[in-house]
């Protein structure tokens, strides 16, 4: 990775991507909900309580997702959906009675739903009914067996009860689906291990670590399995253990929470980008960069997401990385003119000038009444000597910018702008 900063550039272009991009990216979080949570309304219809409820349960908010299923159930009580989502709301807050027949509603009036299934079977595995839990997964699985997330939870039920060979065949599905996940391999190990296969138990632990070197959990097994096997791949797991065991207590305890939830959710792009975003800030960058790439494998289309990364690449001074996250969300979303004017900072950044004028032009054609694009565009071609140029760009700018936040900013670079001739 490339720092590549380079003077009065580095400065400017921070500036525009700090300002552009602040209130749209989180430090740490998440990508948000693309629904907030707001209060109930009483003229509210039924999508709108069911996107609430939705994005309420995104954002970690049990309790409120619950209101809000709830006063969609009035409206319609049969709804699959609105049941199932009340069910997952209810079994977070620990009410398991309530959940099942939360669940068993939505099934009631759509037998065939496959992810009520999969929550019954959930809940039940966790009360330890593994029999009703089986059934509703194999359910789950037969009604819907194209997503990954059902055939890992099957494996973790026979591996719960023993039954290696069964959680092997259905992770293996569910690598099949979602290859190259570091979880699945991992998972795979640990059912190998348990069937007493330590070579191909080692084979996948390593596997895991390959495809993610934050794996902790696989760095672990490695060094109790591969004791008898490879001394030289223990001292690496060793080594490679070495910086995470190097973090406080605090971070520590921080660090595992957010590698459980990519075991519970590996599916989950959140759960990999929050990850990501916590090694950047622990300077781990390898492992930040591919937890982050994850996150973007996951979810390759979300312009937003992309930019995300791209501005928690930027803070850390990772240039070259942020700079193709940002070309990635311009061609996901080439009407968005965030990612080509962030993209056009970096090699701003970067004292590449000549790279930085087409990007900030093509931002300029998607947003061309936004100040702000006027302003790093105008300011960067006078840069660039072309100082006629320049002054267009800056004057619409400043028309655009009436009394706005770059109205000062945009008249004193005009004042700076040199007399050619």
């Amino acid at each position: 990775m490339s720092d590549g900063k380079s003077g009065p550039f580095y400065v400017l272009a921070v500036c525009a991507i700090a300002a552009l991009t602040a209130c749209d990216r989180p430090a740490t979080e998440p990508v948000p909900a693309a629904t907030e949570s707001q209060p109930v309304e009483a003229t509210a219809d039924l999508l709108t309580l069911l996107e609430r409820a939705g994005g309420a349960l995104g954002t970690g908010q049990a309790t409120l997702a619950t209101d809000f299923a709830r006063e969609g159930l009035g409206l319609d009580s049969t709804h699959a959906e609105l049941n199932n989502l009340l069910a997952t709301a209810l079994a977070i807050q620990g009410q398991n009675g309530d959940a099942i027949e939360a669940a068993q509603r939505a099934l009631r009036h759509h037998p065939d739903y496959a992810l009520a299934h999969l929550n019954l079977g959930g809940i039940y595995f966790r009360l330890q009914q593994f029999e009703d839990a089986e059934m509703h997964l194999l359910r789950a699985v037969e009604l819907d067996s194209t997503q990954p997330s059902m055939h890992r939870r099957l494996a973790d039920l026979y591996r719960t009860i023993q039954r290696p060979e069964k959680a092997v065949e259905a992770i293996r599905r569910a690598s099949d689906l979602l290859p190259q996940e570091a979880t699945f391999a991992y998972l795979l190990g640990m059912s190998h291990e348990q069937a007493g296969a330590v070579a191909q138990a080692l084979e996948a632990y390593q596997l895991a670590t390959e495809l993610d070197p934050s794996m902790v959990e696989a760095w672990e097994r490695i060094r109790v399995v591969g004791e008898q096997i490879d001394t030289e791949l223990v001292a690496t797991a060793s080594a490679s253990l070495e910086k995470f065991h190097a973090l406080d207590p605090q971070t520590a305890t921080q660090f595992g929470h957010l590698r459980q939830a990519i075991l519970s959710s590996p599916e989950d792009p959140a759960n990999h980008y929050r990850l990501g975003a916590f090694l950047l800030k622990q300077s781990l960058w390898e492992a930040a960069l591919n937890k982050l790439q994850r996150a973007a494998h996951l979810q390759p289309d979300d312009a937003r997401l992309l930019n995300h990364i791209g501005g928690l690449l930027i803070r850390s001074e990772q240039l070259d990385d942020a700079l193709r996250f940002y070309l990635q969300a311009a061609d996901v979303d080439p009407e968005d003119a965030t990612a080509l004017l962030n993209a056009g900072s970096v090699f701003a950044m970067q004292g590449k000038t000549q790279q930085a004028l087409p990007l900030y032009k093509r931002a300029l054609e998607r947003a061309p009444e936004n100040p702000q694009i006027h302003y790093y565009y105008g300011i960067t071609l006078s840069s660039a000597g072309k100082h006629e140029e320049a002054r267009q760009i800056l004057q619409t700018g400043l028309e655009l910018a009436g009394d706005g936040q770059f109205t000062e900013m945009i008249q004193e670079s005009l004042n700076t702008i040199p007399e050619d001739g």
